[in-house]
């Protein structure tokens, strides 16, 4: 549990200064469509593109929100339910996962 709270803040720290489509690991443009970004493309990423997509999708939903609060228990409990909407729902928008556990 101290680990995923380390690393969703750790991911919120790169939030501010990595852009998303560093993603791609290379030097192309890429542009994403959040709500074209399915489960499934979450799933299939390890490590800090995980944690960045996630980190990036909290704090789009905290905007959204106009939440100005970093609460890590409830972070760390709306990354859980998206992680199992996820599993459960490959195909569903990530943006959808979100919007249910945080909206």
């Amino acid at each position: 549990m101290l680990k995923l709270k380390t690393g969703l803040a750790l991911s919120f720290a790169f939030l501010v200064s990595v852009p998303f489509g560093a993603l791609a690991q290379n030097t192309d443009n890429v542009v994403l469509q959040m709500e074209e970004f399915t489960c499934r493309d979450m799933l299939v990423r390890s490590g800090f593109e995980r944690d960045f997509t996630i980190a990036y999708m909290h704090g789009y939903m905290s905007g959204k929100l106009s939440e100005i609060t970093f609460d890590t228990n409830k972070l760390t409990l709306a990354t859980d339910a998206v992680l199992d909407y996820c599993i459960s729902k490959p195909d569903a928008s990530l943006l959808a996962a979100f919007e249910e556990a945080r909206g």
